[in-house]
């Protein structure tokens, strides 16, 4: 496949891929700040590290995310270590297996009332 044939071909599909997503209605509640209880986390998680577990957005500083790559990842692209990168990463329980309730909680805050009709939780293992 020659060059141009192989980029229009990939631009094709983008528009493709962009013409399937739903559209978002200026209607639509925006997540406007995100925030965790203070020391809420461990070590190797970013509001521990960063000692940020409350952020309003748009985030304007990558130096300064915290609990917000909880949320706002883009544009702050960055290689993940799978061992030492986690959002929030807590080992404090009040029973094995059952999270300390004053600590495993986040805080979103929208900009208009919100329907949240899914959760997606990823945890390590």
């Amino acid at each position: 496949m020659k060059k141009r044939s192989f980029i229009a071909s990939f631009l094709a599909g983008v528009a493709l891929l962009a013409a399937s997503l739903p559209a978002v209605s200026a209607d639509t509640p925006s997540i406007v700040s995100v925030s965790a209880p203070p020391d809420s986390s461990d070590v190797y998680a970013w509001a521990f590290d960063t000692g940020i577990y409350s952020i309003a957005f748009p985030i304007k500083d990558p130096e300064h995310i915290g609990i917000g790559y909880i949320v706002e990842p883009e544009p702050f692209h960055r290689t993940w270590s799978p061992m030492t990168d986690f959002v929030m990463r807590d080992h404090m329980y009040v029973a094995p297996g059952l999270p300390d309730p004053r600590r495993a909680k986040i805080t979103y805050r929208f900009d208009a009332p919100a329907k949240i009709s899914e959760v997606l939780i990823v945890q390590h293992t």
